[in-house]
């Protein structure tokens, strides 16, 4: 699978092939349907199984040909849509609600898109690139020198990403963070679909030093190649939250944190096949709410 962060930093080379896509998607999705699709992946379908129940999924893992389908667009066509040049990325991917942007700009503040992990990292940002998108900055993408996620270099880049972030954010910039990840030291946890799960402050804190709306953002991509991506309402700002009669900054960004769990609990029970592989693997090790009381 790609890790975000892992891949080669140089661009892909850029040609047409809307069509190509979408037939290679529907050709991906039908053998991802057929009866021994999982015949070499029986380990993954019973943690799929597993993760589905957990999270109390109506109907199981019926989502199960779609979670393949991603997880084998991932592997095989992780670089098939960064391939494609404007005019043909422009055909295959839509994003709904971008009303959502005009009040941002419309108010000169920055944005925090906040993402999960999963294909699309950089497709939002190539989208709003092409339609007229401010400075954008993607945090975590690229590590160091070295290209890989956990390296020696790591936290001085995270350092030097943060700052730029900031400044980009108060300029009225976009800055794309993903918030399900599960490594860092400062965590805030929480009752995340039963189990205790810390989730980190960063994006939170970055909106209240600038200002920032903080915009969810969910993606799908259909058999057919169709790229969604999906704007949802903003997260109430800590500007906003600030209460003179009481309450402390730690009690504002934990309130952000939580609707952020809120976020990607509504992500994964909505769009299950989107979650990977690797993250249901880790929520199953988490302990229990009741156990950890």
């Amino acid at each position: 699978m790609k890790r975000v962060g892992a891949h080669n930093h140089a661009a892909p080379e850029r040609r047409g092939g809307a069509g190509d896509f979408r037939r290679a998607c529907e050709v991906l999705a039908s053998s991802c349907r057929a009866p021994d699709a999982w015949d070499d992946l029986r380990e993954e379908r019973e943690l799929i199984a597993r993760w589905a129940g957990e999270i109390g999924l109506p109907g199981g893992d019926s989502f199960a040909p779609a979670s393949l389908f991603r997880a084998r667009l991932s592997f095989d066509w992780g670089h098939a849509l960064e391939a494609l040049d404007d005019a043909s990325f422009s055909a295959v991917v839509s994003v709904k609600d971008t009303g959502r942007l005009d009040r941002a700009r419309a108010e000169g503040r920055g944005i925090v898109f906040a993402t999960m992990a999963g294909l699309f990292t950089e497709t939002l940002p190539r989208w709003l690139a092409l339609n007229g998108g401010a400075g954008q900055l993607i945090v975590g993408l690229h590590a160091g020198k070295t290209g890989g996620w956990f390296t020696p270099e790591r936290p001085l880049s995270l350092a030097g990403e943060l700052k730029h972030a900031q400044a980009m954010l108060r300029n009225g910039g976009h800055v794309h963070m993903m918030v399900d990840g599960y490594h860092g030291a400062r965590g805030i946890g929480v009752d995340f679909l039963g189990r205790l799960r810390a989730f980190q402050p960063t994006f939170a804190e970055l909106a209240a030093r600038t200002g920032a709306l903080i915009i969810p953002v969910v993606s799908g991509v259909t058999p057919e190649g169709e790229v969604r991506i999906s704007l949802l309402p903003e997260l109430a700002s800590p500007i906003a939250m600030r209460d003179p009669q009481g309450g402390t900054s730690a009690e504002w960004i934990a309130a952000i944190v939580g609707q952020a769990a809120n976020f990607v609990a509504y992500g994964w029970q909505t769009r299950p096949e989107a979650v990977k592989w690797g993250h249901m693997r880790r929520f199953l090790a988490l302990p229990r709410v009741e156990a950890a009381a």
